[in-house]
């Protein structure tokens, strides 16, 4: 591919739980419902300074999340009563409930939850299945803006990690979107971030590359060298669209790059870099091009095949036409940040008492999917 250089790696050190004692700070626990996933953290937090004190869940026995697919369903269905729709809601609901008992034992003093890019993508039907999700589960859940996402995804990653908030760029890649968050330029509190999403999140970029190279099915592979360069060719065309900001903040050498979202703690980190290796470069995830090169999703051997070439290429042509010297994977997601919104978490709940007064929970005879049995098709 002849794209290779390397360049030292910086540290950044990850801030561990500050373990202060169970006495101290509010336990929260807190849903994110996303594309492909339903992800749950559970952490005691300082409301009064936006901390972290302690993750309780997920604790590295479990990952805190359970799959569900609303991307697929919902963009096929557009009709609340269809009887996919009603049985990703039934599926949405039982890996709720199921991920509350883990947070249970925790006592947290309550439950809050928001709907990201799948939903909001699939127009009115988007709202009411987060409606209907909070409704069947007791969990006040809210359907937020793309600014939202962003905002609460970089105040995660900096409470996250021990990098002053001015020096961080967030490069989130989810399975709709991409988002790069920061500070807006002269200002310094977390209230102010700048975000900017493109739709080349990890499904959403295979799609398209599948459908520029003329590919039968749902995977690009076999991939070529000479389609693996001329896509990530390709890909700078498509970076090109990120505002000044960013590049100007990105060509600063004390600027640190955060990587959230499976793409960078999973797929990448999982094929470039070595267990010892707390961030990437370019150079790495080139190497780990070559090594997939022509190969099928059956001899890449993963459940994330039809996407763990396209995720390379989609970083590599991102990390050369913004120059970014490396990222630093994170394990920070939209929840965390969710867990730290004083404004949001009271918001949520301030609605959720108010619609308490003026209606029941459970199923009712009104229930949109009152049994799959009488669903329409």
């Amino acid at each position: 591919m002849g794209r290779y250089f390397s360049l030292p790696l910086l540290l950044v050190c990850l801030c561990p739980s500050l373990g202060l004692g169970e006495e101290q700070g509010v336990v929260r626990a807190a849903f994110d419902i996303g594309s492909q996933n339903t992800k749950l953290v559970v952490v005691r937090v300082d409301p009064a300074r936006m901390e972290i004190l302690e993750v309780l869940y997920p604790n590295g026995k479990e990952d805190g999340q359970i799959p569900v697919p609303y991307n697929e369903v919902l963009r096929a269905n557009r009709n609340m009563e269809n009887r996919d729709v009603c049985d990703i809601i039934d599926r949405g609901v039982a890996a709720i409930n199921k991920l509350k008992e883990f947070a249970t034992p925790f006592n947290p003093v309550g439950y809050v939850g928001v709907g990201t890019a799948s939903f909001r993508e699939v127009g009115p039907l988007g709202p009411k299945v987060i409606k209907e999700l909070s409704r069947r589960t007791d969990v006040p859940l809210e359907l937020i803006s793309f600014a939202k996402e962003g905002k609460l995804e970089f105040i995660a990653a900096i409470k996250d990690s021990c990098a002053s908030a001015d020096r961080v760029v967030t490069w989130d890649i989810g399975s709709l979107d991409m988002q790069f968050n920061m500070l807006k330029p002269g200002h310094q509190t977390l209230e102010d971030v700048l975000v900017d999403e493109l739709e080349l999140g990890a499904i959403a970029f295979k799609r398209k590359l599948i459908k520029r190279l003329g590919k039968p099915g749902d995977t690009p592979n076999p991939l070529n060298g000479e389609e693996i360069d001329q896509s990530i060719d390709w890909v700078e065309e498509l970076a090109s669209k990120v505002p000044e900001a960013f590049l100007d903040k990105l060509a600063d050498p004390n600027t640190v790059v955060l990587g959230s979202g499976g793409v960078h703690r999973f797929c990448v980190r999982l094929q470039a870099m070595k267990p010892e290796d707390k961030a990437y470069n370019l150079g790495m995830v080139e190497r780990a091009l070559q090594k997939v090169e022509g190969m099928s999703d059956g001899q890449i051997d993963s459940p994330f095949a039809n996407t763990q070439v396209s995720n390379l290429i989609l970083v590599a042509g991102f990390m050369e036409k913004l120059r970014i010297r490396q990222v630093v994977p994170s394990k920070a997601h939209v929840g965390l940040g969710v867990a730290l919104d004083n404004r949001l978490w009271s918001q949520i709940h301030e609605t959720d008492q108010l619609a308490a007064t003026s209606s029941t929970t459970g199923t009712s005879a009104t229930d949109p999917c009152p049994s799959t049995a009488s669903a329409a098709p």
